[in-house]
């Protein structure tokens, strides 16, 4: 397997939530319009000096997820404030959207927590923010998941091409373009 070194880019990890007591109803939600993400694993530690040296200990996973998005209506965005307001659980993931795995899954981390801060910022001249953050129960666990179409969309729409869009074809017959395709196609006539 290759070993890359290429740089992880911030755009590249997207946060998905979801109540966990609607595990079985729903699919995890994309966080919307997200501008940034902090996710933080600390052990606090403590050192006592004894007559020998110095003996150190661990304490605890403390795990952190903080995301802050552009307000907007959306599901995802009332049910923060909801679990805020109600100290209910919810599911978490931390998605790299570009790091993929053989068979074309995402890495990711997985967790369950509670919205322990939900800010917001209404400035006169700029969209409304909000600041979330999630503490962590447990230890998060990493895997792989697959990245749903319709997900795909919200992060990058597709191409589209000029038909309607219909139940059997929501491309609107449309082909997208791929880097292969460089140089191909000729001139018709005009008609």
């Amino acid at each position: 397997m290759k070993k890359s070194k290429e740089a992880i880019q911030g755009i590249d990890n997207v946060t998905f939530f979801r109540m966990l007591k609607h595990e079985k109803e729903m699919d995890a939600q994309l966080i919307p319009h997200q501008t940034s993400q902090d996710f933080t694993l600390s052990r606090d530690s403590d050192t006592t000096t004894t007559k020998d040296g110095t003996i150190s200990t661990t304490g605890g996973l403390e795990t952190e997820l903080e995301t802050e998005f552009v307000d907007a209506i959306s599901r995802a965005s009332d049910e923060m404030q909801t679990a805020v307001l109600n100290a209910e659980e919810v599911e978490l993931w931390r998605v790299n959207v570009r790091r993929r795995n053989a068979e074309g899954k995402c890495f990711g981390w997985y967790m369950r927590g509670t919205v322990s801060e939900d800010g917001s910022s209404n400035d006169a001249d700029d969209a409304s923010t909000r600041d979330v953050t999630f503490s962590i129960t447990g230890k998060p666990k990493r895997g792989w998941v697959t990245l749903p179409e319709s997900i795909k969309e919200e992060i990058d729409y597709g191409f589209r091409g000029l038909a309607a869009i219909t139940d059997e074809d929501n491309t609107g017959d449309g082909v997208a373009y791929i880097d292969d395709e460089a140089g191909a196609g000729t001139l018709t006539a005009n008609e």
